[in-house]
């Protein structure tokens, strides 16, 4: 039995169950030895006095000989008691041992010798499978937790419970016997005799011993159960427990307490205090730098599932990453709402993501992001972080490391204390699906084109040094450390890498919206009053709310408004008149006074003394200006080099200057790194070196004008040199340095209409000198030339783009015409259509702005507009906007004014339904409205809304003379609503269009009636698509004859009038009461023979028809021909034919040519496109031509 115990392979058991099996294998030595001793045992013997006085011995022999065989076979098993044992025992070690070679190789991968448990500064034995996880290789049909579980059933619980129940606890083994005499043991003196008396001296001890194995057994199998119990337990708790790699090591090897204590020692290792990690030591506006636990200050940024829309970069980042801002969620966003949410799959079934890339701007927060994962985990707010550990590594710490091994890079982990890291580097290797790899700021690590397109060889030896970026693309690829979580940050410049790897997901940090700027105020001031003066300061600037999606930027504009509001700054004096008297009126404004607040209140000289009430707008003293003169030099250069961190030695001068408050030593503790506190302080910086030397302003701007990580810089130039002009306005405004500037301001500004990009940045350089006067002069003479049209097209108008676009365009006085097409204008920023449309002095009397989804909020904005006197508005173009019916009602309450011009309005292609055309309605009815056309084409109204603009249209205030109605939900019942109206004689309608509507010859049997009407003024009549034949055709051939018909122009295309709808109308052309010069007919099934009808018509001299489309029908040769006859003819008036698309070929054309050559002949324009003509009849067709207009093949 030793031996058995001896095959076991140990591993495939744990602890708990080689002691078990160990105990149950001694167990059974004793028991097969007792039960082989009591099998030697011959005492059973029967005795009787009667037998005894025979004193034969012979027949007592054969009567113990029969008697004990009877016993055996009534009470002993049918083998030997020892035999049953062995074979009791047996079963179980040879199923074990079976099973602990069919899962000994499967144990064996996830086996990892370790001095762990003694001295964690003991090294490290190397890893047998390199950091591959077993969990990568091949995949078994049956995993080892279900052949366990197969294995306590089979070697265990079913083979015991048969033996203790149904064959030890029924065994009885009898002391007394009384033993049955048959015939073949009668003998002299027993002839009497039926039964003998036996007895079996060792049935006791026999009972004794199987009732023992038996218990055994049962206390086996219950132990049996209950450990399937604890592992189902197990499993239900966790899936993962059922894999091979998890039961293995965490239930077999038994590592599942030392990698709980790992773990643990691990996150308790980290202190919550460290002020690196978990603590924000800032400015916070308060009397000295303060520290403020982490969860006290920060946060929740808005984070996106996938990338920002595609304009979120426009072409490629050419313009700069300030001047895209998010503040309400789009329709398109999954909004992640909790951090750990990054991890975890956002659908159902979906796999937990491995690779995971997060996406920001600079200072959008994603080294917060990284700290909070971090500081999560530490507090194990979510079930995500239990049982992994969490290594936070930044990329800027390998920026001069060319090669180091995965050991040396996992070292760099923040927070990370030497005496752990031999824990943590272990359980990396041993169990990479808990581990959680942080990677920060990716754009800051170096990557050459041959580094990035190198192929990722597999890893035979983990000391082996290479590049950090090899070991991050073997970690993403999964040929290192397999199934660990990588979680990288970058910014969107880092494309050209990122792009060309493979990640699960891709998350984007979308800053903060207007909830979240709101909370960060009131956290950042701790005091509501200043707090709440602070947030109306940042709502009533859309310029400021722009800025402050970024966090970073949050920071800058709260401690500098909670500055200026303490220190009780009359800006209002040091504005120009007539722009923003708020605190901060620019950009620029803010930006220089960040610069002043973050200075004094650092700098160790002056950060205790008292500030002046007037330091914000007094220069610099001496000794601040001298060092500020260093920062613009570090500035300017970093931006021309492309460098955002600097590197300098420990004795550099860089120490005294990151006391600056918005300069700093980054916390490295390898190197002496720098950076500003955000990138717009660096370009604030870089500018007033510019400045400095003004003679040279006018040739950077020439030299930056198109490199789009200038524009912001050049921006604070043009505020910075405003104020130059406001020190000394005389001096500087007659010097030819500002006529350079000025006129390079104004050139680029003129670009508005073709080259966007640029005029925006002229328009707001413009802006930034805060000189109203210089605006109303360049302004004045934008549009002095041309029409005064400005068409505006795929402009999107952020925050910060808005206020000097519009009061750009509200001081051009030659503007006429506004147009916006595919533009997009942020809610906040809307108002200000409203200011350009109200200004006293515009000039613009038509404003289109179509598809571009304008808000609701812009369209009240619009109708409050077109209340103003001022407004010369008299058409407004509102198509593809998705505008709503409240939308309406707003421009409904404003046709109403008396101040409202407007004549046009187009709403086509929007969501208007039968009440927003109730609120039309009632403003046609007001006799302050001057509406003439209305456009609706593409909506959603039906009857009921034409049933309204039908009794509208029989109001004497009634002024509409045309409406479009085309593709709609009208029927008949709604047409024969119109054509009540038309019979009116306050109806003014004159153009009437219903195309594509569901209209059929009942609903033309009610519009020619009202065509007879001597009170129907209609002269245009569109029915085109729509479900007409001949006898609607029929219909209106009978009007056409009418002296009281009025109407010119007939469209009828895509119908079934056919060739005799075609003949009614021929008839009717022949009259002299038929007015009709244009009809159109293509897609009507017309042949040959409705064209020799038509011919015929053309022929008369009462036939005015000028304008003929028969396009798409199915014309050959011989209706040409009868074409060709009446364009002979002297009666013939027609000057355009369209006969696209039909089945016309070379015959044709000679038709043609030879009617074209006839003096009557009044053709000018000409369409044969789409026919089968070949190149040679169309040569001859030129020659012959002579319209003005010929469409022709090739």
């Amino acid at each position: 039995m030793q031996k058995c115990i001896d095959y076991l392979h140990r591993k495939s058991f744990n602890t708990y169950g080689v002691v078990l099996l160990t105990l149950f294998g001694f167990f059974a030595v004793v028991v097969i030895s007792i039960s082989g001793s009591l099998a030697l045992d011959t005492s059973f013997h029967c005795y009787d006095k009667t037998i005894s006085k025979t004193k034969d011995a012979s027949l007592i022999k054969n009567i113990n000989i029969k008697c004990s065989l009877a016993y055996q076979e009534k009470f002993l098993f049918t083998l030997p008691m020892y035999a049953m044992f062995i074979l009791n025992f047996g079963i179980v070690f040879a199923l074990s041992i079976i099973y602990s070679y069919l899962v000994k190789h499967r144990v064996e991968k996830f086996y990892y010798p370790t001095k762990n448990d003694g001295d964690e500064n003991d090294e490290m034995l190397p890893s047998r499978n390199l950091g591959q996880n077993p969990r990568g290789s091949r995949e078994c049909r049956f995993p080892t937790f279900s052949i366990y579980v197969v294995h306590l059933l089979v070697a265990r619980i079913i083979p015991l419970l048969v033996f203790a129940i149904w064959i030890f606890y029924q065994a009885h083994f009898p002391t007394n016997f009384p033993c049955p005499l048959g015939p073949e043991m009668q003998g002299k003196g027993t002839s009497n005799l039926t039964f003998i008396d036996c007895i079996n001296p060792i049935g006791g001890k026999s009972k004794t011993l199987v009732y023992i194995v038996a218990t055994v057994d049962v206390c086996l199998v219950t132990l049996s159960f209950l450990e399937l119990g604890y592992i189902a337990w197990l499993a239900f708790n966790d899936r993962d427990f059922m894999t091979d790699e998890e039961f293995c090591t965490v239930y077999l090897l038994r590592t599942r307490n030392r990698s709980r204590k790992s773990v643990n020692q691990v996150r308790d290792g980290i202190n919550p205090d460290d002020a690196d990690v978990f603590q924000v030591e800032d400015d916070f506006g308060g009397p000295e730098i303060s520290m403020r636990p982490l969860e006290d200050i920060f946060v929740n940024v808005v984070i996106q599932e996938g990338r920002e829309h595609t304009n979120a970069y426009p072409r490629e980042f050419k313009r700069h990453e300030i001047y895209q801002c998010h503040l309400k969620t789009s329709r398109t966003v999954t909004k992640l709402t909790s951090t750990a949410d990054i991890f975890k799959p956002t659908k159902d079934g979906e796999a937990y993501p491995r690779t995971i890339l997060v996406i920001g701007r600079p200072g959008i927060g994603k080294s917060m992001l990284t700290k909070k994962l971090l500081h999560q985990w530490k507090r194990q707010e979510d079930e995500f972080w239990r049982g992994k550990i969490v290594i936070l590594l930044q990329f800027r710490a390998f920026y001069e490391k060319n090669n180091v091994t995965l050991r040396e890079m996992l070292s760099y982990g923040e927070g990370l204390s030497p005496h752990d890291f031999n824990a943590v580097y272990e359980q990396t290797l041993l169990n990479p699906t808990k581990i959680v790899l942080i990677f920060d700021g990716f754009d800051e690590l170096s990557v050459d084109d041959e580094l990035l397109g190198a192929k990722i060889k597999a890893i035979n030896d983990l000391d082996e040094k290479m590049p950090v970026f090899t070991i991050f693309k073997k970690l993403l690829c999964g040929k290192l450390l397999s199934g660990v979580t990588v979680l990288t940050t970058s910014r969107p410049t880092a494309q050209r890498v990122f792009q060309k790897l493979k990640f699960n997901r891709t998350v984007e940090i979308l800053g903060f919206f207007e909830e979240e700027i709101k909370e960060y105020v009131f956290k950042f001031c701790k005091n509501n009053t200043t707090g709440e003066l602070i947030w109306n300061e940042i709502q009533g600037s859309p310029e400021m709310r722009s800025l402050c999606y970024i966090p970073v930027n949050s920071y800058i504009v709260c401690l500098t408004l909670k500055e200026s509001v303490e220190s009780d700054v009359e800006s209002e004096s040091q504005l120009p008149e007539g722009l923003n008297s708020n605190i901060l009126g620019t950009i620029t404004e803010l930006y220089k006074r960040a610069v002043k607040v973050l200075l004094y209140r650092h700098h160790p000289e002056y950060k205790l003394k008292p500030r002046p009430n007037d330091y914000l707008i007094s220069p610099f003293p001496k000794e601040l200006a001298n060092e500020l003169v260093k920062l613009k030099e570090v500035a300017e250069s970093g931006i021309s080099q492309h460098k955002l961190i600097f590197e300098k030695p420990t004795d550099d001068e860089f120490r005294t200057l990151a006391n600056s408050g918005f300069f700093y030593q980054l916390p490295d503790k390898r190197r002496n790194l720098f950076c500003f506190l955000h990138l717009t302080l660096q370009e604030f910086l870089a500018a007033s070196k510019v400045v400095d030397d003004m003679d040279k302003v006018a040739q950077f701007l020439d030299d930056h004008v198109k490199d789009p990580k200038w524009h912001l810089v050049i921006q604070f130039v043009a505020g910075l040199v405003g104020d130059k002009i406001r020190e000394d306005p005389k001096e500087y405004k007659s010097q030819k340095v500002f006529a350079d500037i000025q006129k390079r301001l104004e050139e680029w500004a003129f670009l508005l209409g073709t080259t966007n990009e640029i005029a925006l940045l002229g328009i707001k350089c413009l802006y930034e000198l805060q000189d109203i006067d210089i605006m109303k002069s360049v302004s004045s003479k934008f549009l002095a030339e041309g029409d005064g049209k400005l068409a505006l097209w795929h402009l999107d108008i952020a925050a910060i783009d808005s206020t000097a676009l519009f009061m750009f365009l509200c001081n051009s006085k030659n503007l006429k015409q506004l147009v916006f097409s595919y533009c997009t204008i942020q809610d906040n920023c809307s108002y200000h259509l409203k200011l350009l449309l109200n200004t006293a002095g515009n000039t613009i009397t038509f404003f289109n702005w179509s598809l571009g989804d304008l808000g609701d909020v812009a369209v009240k904005y619009l109708s409050e507009a077109l209340k103003s006197e001022n407004c010369k508005l008299v058409a407004l173009c509102l198509d593809r906007n998705n505008i709503k019916d409240q939308d309406v009602r707003y421009l409904s309450e404003a046709l109403k004014s008396e101040n409202c011009k407007l004549t046009e309005l187009y709403l086509g292609r929007n969501k208007i339904t039968d009440q927003a055309v109730q609120y039309l309605s009632e403003a046609l009815k007001s006799e302050n409205c001057n509406l003439t056309e209305l456009q609706l084409v593409r909506n959603d109204i039906t009857h009921q809304g034409v049933k309204y603009l039908s009794e509208t249209l029989q109001s004497e205030n009634c002024e509409l003379t045309a409406l479009v109605l085309e593709r709609n939900e009208i029927t008949d019942q709604a047409v024969k609503y119109l054509s009540e109206a038309l019979k009116s004689e306050n109806c003014k309608l004159t153009e009437l269009n219903l195309g594509d509507n569901e209209i059929t010859d009942q609903a033309v049997k009610y519009l020619s009636e009202a065509l007879k009407s001597e009170n129907c003024k209609l002269v245009v009549l569109c029915l085109h698509c729509n479900n007409i034949k001949y006898e609607g055709a029929r219909y209106l051939s009978e009007a056409l004859k009418s002296e009281n018909c009025k109407f010119t122009k007939l469209s009828l295309y895509g119908n079934k009038i056919t060739d005799q709808g075609l003949g009614y109308l021929s008839e009717a052309l022949k009259r002299d009461n038929c007015k009709l010069t244009e009809l159109q007919l293509r897609r009507n099934e017309i042949t040959d023979r409705g064209v020799e009808y038509l011919s015929e018509a053309l022929n008369s001299e009462n036939c005015e028809l000028a304008e003929l489309d028969l396009s798409y029908n199915e014309i050959k040769d011989q209706g040409v021909e009868y074409l060709s006859e009446a364009l002979k003819s002297k009666n013939c008036r027609l000057i355009k034919l369209q006969l696209r698309g039909n089945k016309i070929t070379d015959q044709g054309v000679e038709y043609l040519r030879e009617a074209l050559k006839s003096e009557n002949c009044e053709l000018t324009e000409l369409d044969l496109s789409g026919n089968g003509i070949r190149d040679q009849a169309v040569d001859y067709m030129s020659e012959a031509c002579k319209v003005k207009f010929a469409y022709l093949p090739n």
